[in-house]
């Protein structure tokens, strides 16, 4: 038992190190380069009417191209979106040529947004070839008022991953706070360090040709984890945007739609550690700490499954110590579990405390996502 919970007791110490490092890097607001071209990809499966808050937001910017609107050249950031459709969806369709957005759709659809991904970066070539930059938003996700005037690619990086934000009700008050952690904590600290922050799967940012050689490898159900792993291992880095430049992301609000992600998260993850071994091995010789924190990190979590067994099995080898039934060194041991679980916990505490009910709300999705699993493996499930 000691050996398969090590990967979260070491997870647990490279969250305190993340966090202290975390301290180290200032979070300045920025301005974005001026003539940015963005590609804007907005996948979808069967959302219907609700693609529209995330298109009119992005097609309220200045449209790549278009005269006297922002088009490259006077200094604006310019836009061009497109919805990418996992099949018919005519309800999308309608709404996006209302809007002026352009429509791709895939079919056969499925298996899953890494295919969609994968389908739309050999679909939109030339439009790839026209941008400085794709920017990944899913549906739900609304970047907030000014973004594209601050959030570009800095130089010399191959992405740029934006700070995810907005009100969050039930259980997503708890997901939302670990995000926030995930975000201003341990990326903060992964930057400190020089290394490549974690990428989320949207307010996603891409250099073209990074974004095509990323999507063409995706093979699981994670594909944020996994163009993460695949981008450190091939020595890419990628960097957080401003902190003003927020896409405010939609969470779910009850259990039910919490465990459907989560039962995606749970087969991805075990996905990406079979089938990826051997670009976790790239990444460990190209940089062993920052592959050992990430492969740790796959393994170990989720933390709020780990802590009961963690604290279980702190108490029944420092209880086993007292008996007489192991050798005192296993004390230690249990020290070792039963410590880097709180330390583990109040760091993330410090950030901000939600409401018993929601993290209570977040476990309990956590253990229905396991009965989801099936349903994970064949394919794309959606939280709505």
């Amino acid at each position: 038992m000691s050996v398969l919970l090590l990967p979260a007791v070491l997870d647990s110490v490279f969250t305190v190190v993340l966090a202290v490092a975390s301290l180290r890097r200032r979070m300045t607001s920025g301005q974005g380069r001026g003539g940015f071209r963005w590609l804007v990809l907005v996948p979808a499966r069967r959302e219907g009417g609700q693609v529209e808050p995330v298109l009119a937001a992005v097609t309220g910017a200045p449209r790549i191209g278009a005269p006297g609107n922002g088009a490259p050249g006077n200094g604006a950031s310019s836009v061009q979106a497109a919805l990418i459709l996992d099949g018919p969806d005519p309800e999308a369709e309608a709404v996006a040529g209302r809007l002026g957005v352009a429509v791709h759709v895939k079919t056969p659809e499925g298996p899953s947004k890494a295919a969609v991904l994968a389908w739309a970066a050999e679909r939109l070539r030339g439009e790839l070839e026209s941008a400085d930059g794709v920017l990944v938003l899913d549906v739900g996700s609304v970047p907030c008022p000014g973004f594209f005037s601050s959030f570009s690619i800095p130089e010399g990086k191959d992405a740029v991953q934006a700070f995810l934000g907005g009100a969050a009700r039930g259980v997503g008050e708890a997901i939302r706070h670990s995000e926030n952690f995930a975000q201003r904590v341990e990326d903060a600290g992964r930057e400190a360090l020089g290394w490549s922050v974690r990428l989320r799967g949207t307010g996603t940012g891409f250099r073209p040709g990074v974004f095509s050689r990323v999507s063409a490898s995706l093979k699981t159900q994670v594909e944020d984890l996994e163009a993460s792993l695949l981008l450190a291992a091939a020595g890419g880095r990628a960097v957080m945007g401003p902190p003003e430049a927020i896409v405010l992301d939609e969470k779910p609000e009850d259990v039910e739609r919490a465990a459907v992600q989560r039962a995606r998260w749970f087969v991805g993850r075990w996905q990406l550690l079979v089938r990826r071994r051997g670009v976790f091995l790239r990444l460990l010789r190209r940089h062993p700490v920052e592959g050992l924190a990430f492969l740790v990190e796959i393994w170990g979590r989720p933390f709020v499954l780990s802590v009961a067994f963690r604290v279980a099995w702190s108490v029944v080898l420092g209880g086993g110590v007292a008996m007489g039934l192991f050798r005192p060194e296993f004390f230690w041991v249990a020290g070792v579990f039963f410590s880097s679980t709180f330390l583990t916990a109040g760091a993330v505490l410090a950030t901000g405390r939600p409401p018993l009910r929601s993290l209570s709300a977040l476990t309990r999705s956590w253990t229905r996502s396991l009965g989801k699993v099936p349903e994970a493996v064949a394919g794309w499930l959606r939280a709505r």
